[in-house]
C-alpha cells in the first residue's frame, strides 16, 4: 500500500500549500531553518546550566543530568537541525561510544560501547518511552524511517538499563522524544531538493488550547544515493542505493490523556542491486499508543501506557551457490508487539523517592520465505528442488513477557551525594526468567 500516489513530490507539496491556506491565522512558511522554540545547543550552555538539563530516560522520571545514575547524552532540537543529518542513523553516528554499522543483510544496527550484533537485542530503542522494534531482528531499521523534523530531543543512555527496562536494554537505551502539540507554535512547511535527485518535503502543524492539543506531521523523502553504470562492453559496476520514505504521525493530548497514531513506509534496495534492478525491500510500520498520567495524592502519582506496534516487510533478494547466481529469495515478515506498562512514583520524604511498576508484553512473529530458481542454464542440484518449483516455509512464533521493577533514590547529602538501589524481575516465555539489579552512587 502506498501512502502517496505517483509523482509524490508535486502532490505532497500541493497538499502542504492547501493545508497551509486553511490555517493562516498563526502560520509561517519556513524558507530556511528557524531557531526551534528558543532551545539552546548544549555546546552554548554553561556548566551550571548543563547540570540542570532535565532527562527522563535514566530513571524513568524527570531529573537533572547531575543526579542521573547513568552516562547519558542529550541531542537537542537545535543540534539536530545544525547537524544537517537526514536520518537517525547519521545523527547517532556522531555520538562517542555509539556505533551504527551496516550489517550483511543491508540494514543498520545500533552498537553501544561495542555491544551489539546482527540480531541485536542488546540496545533498546524507544519513542516517547514506547518500545520501537522489529521482533525478528529485535532492533529497528534506521534508514529514514523516523522523521527528524518531529524530534524535540534524543536521550542516549550508555550502559545497562536492564533494571528498569528489561534485558533488551543491556547495552543502553535510546529514547526519541517527539514534539508535543504545545511545542509547535507555527505551521511549518519545508520543501527541498538536493544532489542526486534528493527530494524532501514535510508539513508540521498543531493546534492546542487550555486542556490539550493535536499535532500532525506528514513527510516524504526520496534520495537516489548511487546508480549502477555500464561500460562500453556492457559490464555493470557500482551499486544502486536509494531511500524512499513516507511518514504520517498524529500526536495529541487532553488533560491527563495522551495518544499517538502513526504510519511509516520505507523502500530500500537489496545490497545485490548492482546485478538486478528489481531486488528491493519494502518496510511498513504502524503504531497506536495511549498514555495516562495522574497525580493521585501530593506524594503519589501514576503513569499507565498501552501500545500496539506492527512491522511488516516484503522483499526479494538474490543469492549465490559456489559463486554462481542460482536463485531468488522472496521474504515476507510481520511482527506485532502489544503491551501495557503501569508505573507509580511515591515520595517517602524530600530525600527519598520510590519508583515501582509492572509491565506485560505480547510478541508475535509471522515469518515466511520462498525460493524459486531462475538460472540461465541448468538448475543447481539440491535435493528436493527443481528449476520450476517453489517452496514456502511459514513460521509463527508467539511469546508473553512479564516484568516487575522497583528503584529507590536516596539523597544522602542533597546536591552532593545520591544513592540509587533497584532491581527488575522478568519472566520471558521462551528464554526463562532473570533478575537485573542496580546500584548507583552519584
Amino acid at each position: 500500500m502506498k501512502m502517496f500516489p505517483k509523482n509524490h513530490s508535486v502532490r505532497l507539496l500541493a497538499f502542504a500549500l492547501v493545508f497551509l491556506s486553511l490555517f493562516t491565522a498563526n502560520t509561517k512558511i519556513c524558507a530556511e531553518q528557524k531557531e526551534p522554540n528558543d532551545q539552546k545547543s548544549l555546546l552554548d550552555m554553561s556548566i551550571e546550566d548543563l547540570m540542570d538539563v532535565q532527562v527522563v530516560t535514566a530513571s524513568r522520571k524527570p531529573q537533572s543530568i547531575n543526579a542521573s545514575p547513568a552516562d547519558i547524552s542529550v541531542i537537542t532540537e537545535k543540534e539536530i537541525l545544525d547537524s544537517g543529518a537526514q536520518t537517525l542513523a547519521k545523527l547517532l553516528k556522531r555520538l562517542p561510544g555509539v556505533y551504527v554499522p551496516t550489517q550483511g543483510h543491508g540494514e543498520e544496527s545500533i552498537y553501544i560501547r561495542g555491544i551489539g550484533e546482527r540480531y541485536n537485542d542488546k540496545t533498546l530503542l524507544m519513542i516517547d518511552g514506547y518500545p520501537f522494534r522489529d521482533v525478528y531482528y529485535y532492533t529497528f531499521p534506521l534508514n529514514g524511517t523516523i522523521p527528524l523534523a518531529n524530534i524535540k530531543r534524543i536521550e542516549v543512555v550508555k550502559g545497562p538499563g536492564s533494571s528498569l527496562y528489561g534485558s533488551n536494554a543491556f547495552a543502553g537505551v535510546i529514547n526519541i522524544i517527539t514534539k508535543d502539540p504545545q511545542d509547535i507554535k507555527e505551521t511549518e512547511v519545508l520543501s527541498g531538493i538536493g544532489s542526486r535527485g534528493t527530494k524532501q518535503h514535510h508539513v508540521l502543524w498543531a493546534t492546542h488550547g487550555e486542556d490539550g492539543g493535536v499535532s500532525i506531521l506528514a513527510r516524504y523523502l526520496d534520495a537516489d544515493l548511487d546508480h549502477v553504470s555500464n561500460d562500453e562492453d556492457g559490464v555493470r559496476s557500482g551499486q544502486n542505493r536509494f531511500l524512499r520514505n513516507e511518514a504520517m504521525h498524529l500526536k495529541g493530548n487532553y488533560r491527563d490523556m495522551d495518544f499517538q497514531v502513526g504510519y511509516y513506509r520505507t523502500e530500500l534496495p537489496d545490497f545485490m542491486e548492482s546485478i538486478s534492478d528489481k531486488e528491493e525491500e519494502t518496510q511498513e510500520y504502524t503504531f497506536f499508543r495511549l498514555g495516562y498520567t495522574k497525580d493521585l495524592t501530593d506524594r503519589l502519582d501514576m503513569r499507565a501506557r498501552a501500545y500496539f506496534n506492527q512491522f511488516q516487510t516484503e522483499g526479494a533478494k538474490l543469492s549465490f551457490n559456489g559463486g554462481t547466481l542460482d536463485k531468488r529469495k522472496e521474504t515476507s515478515r510481520k511482527s506485532d508487539i502489544g503491551g501495557l506498562d503501569v508505573q507509580w512514583r511515591y515520595r517517602l520524604s524530600p530525600r527519598n523517592e520510590l519508583l515501582f511498576g509492572a509491565s506485560y508484553e505480547h510478541e508475535r512473529l509471522d515469518h515466511s520465505w520462498s525460493r524459486e530458481f531462475d538460472p540461465p542454464t541448468a538448475a543447481p542440484t539440491l535435493t528436493g528442488w527443481a528449476s520450476s518449483s517453489q517452496q514456502s516455509v511459514p513460521t509463527v512464533t508467539k511469546g508473553n513477557n512479564i516484568g516487575i521493577y522497583a528503584e529507590d533514590e536516596i539523597k544522602l547529602i542533597p546536591d552532593h551525594l545520591n544513592l540509587t538501589i533497584g532491581a527488575r524481575f522478568d519472566d520471558y516465555e521462551h528464554t526463562g526468567s532473570r533478575v537485573s539489579p542496580r546500584l548507583g552512587v552519584v
